[in-house]
């Protein structure tokens, strides 16, 4: 499945914000799934983040080139921005040894590259989705994990009991947020998933807003089936414009013609239209 963040075809100043009012939940599922980029930043090896940090996207539709890193303006935290969707090409920036905001090579990924990146990427995020599999953030423990508190100086009397893990404090050091058991059966802790909106969590009139630089999402395996089986769902979403425009670093163009011939007159993907590059036949694309 694909998560990724909204882009406003047109635009050089993505989503800040999103808003979602409910206005009819579906029967029998068809929720919405969110994922921190950040986290995902964090998770790449350190080899993969320098070169992260030098690839640019290009809408397969406007053409607009957004950075695939970028720091958050509120937070300053490093954070993936890729849409998987509606991506048709993608630069590699080789900047000189004595310029690292220069552009010394400049080249498109190839088709094997473009699938490798995507599919790093979607498997990296849907991590945090699967029950059992390990969290986005190295060596903290996983959201929803049981563990046993040890080594509390400030409330010793804590030491010993069990709790479920519902935040990540610090990935460094492994520190996270620990809601106590509590009388809860040990042997079967509360399941938390990873920022799952589903629809049975919802009902008419609620809203949800989330950080659109921070958070990308993606619709749950049931939204892709007929509403025949799993019910109507409307809701209404309201976009807020960032106040800054969401440039590509390097003193590269913001919007470049992707509709027409590569502008570099080499090898490498370059898809306008539509989808863009399809680098998983087989996943539906929806929201």
């Amino acid at each position: 499945m694909k998560l990724h963040a909204l882009s406003r075809v047109p635009e050089r100043g993505v989503f800040s914000h999103v808003g979602y009012h409910i206005v009819r939940v579906a029967e029998n599922g068809g929720g919405t799934i969110f994922a921190h980029q950040g986290g995902a930043f964090d998770a790449l090896p350190e080899a993969e983040q320098e070169r992260w940090q030098r690839l640019v996207s290009v809408n397969s539709n406007s053409g607009v080139l957004h950075p695939v890193v970028h720091e958050h303006p509120i937070s300053g935290r490093k954070s993936v921005y890729l849409h998987l969707g509606m991506t048709g090409a993608v630069l590699e920036v080789t900047p000189p040894a004595n310029d690292p905001k220069g552009i010394e090579k400049l080249r498109l990924l190839e088709q094997d590259e473009m699938r490798h990146l995507f599919q790093s990427y979607n498997a990296l995020l849907n991590k945090g989705f699967a029950t059992g599999a390990a969290d986005l953030l190295g060596g903290a423990p996983r959201y929803g994990a049981l563990v046993e508190l040890q080594n509390l100086n400030s409330k010793p009397e804590l030491n010993g009991q069990q709790g479920v893990v519902v935040g990540v404090l610090d990935r460094t050091n492994g520190r996270v947020a620990v809601e106590l058991m509590e009388g809860q059966d040990p042997a079967n802790p509360v399941k938390r998933p990873r920022m799952a909106v589903k629809p049975e969590n919802l009902k008419e009139g609620d809203c949800i807003f989330i950080d659109n630089l921070a958070v990308a999402h993606r619709a749950s395996p049931e939204a892709h089936k007929p509403s025949t089986e799993v019910g109507l769902r409307i809701l209404h979403r309201t976009t807020i414009r960032a106040p800054q425009n969401f440039d590509p670093p390097y003193g590269l163009p913001p919007v470049l013609n992707v509709l027409g011939p590569n502008p570099l007159g080499g090898g490498g993907v370059w898809q306008g239209g539509g989808l863009g590059f399809r680098w998983d036949e087989t996943i539906p694309m929806q929201n």
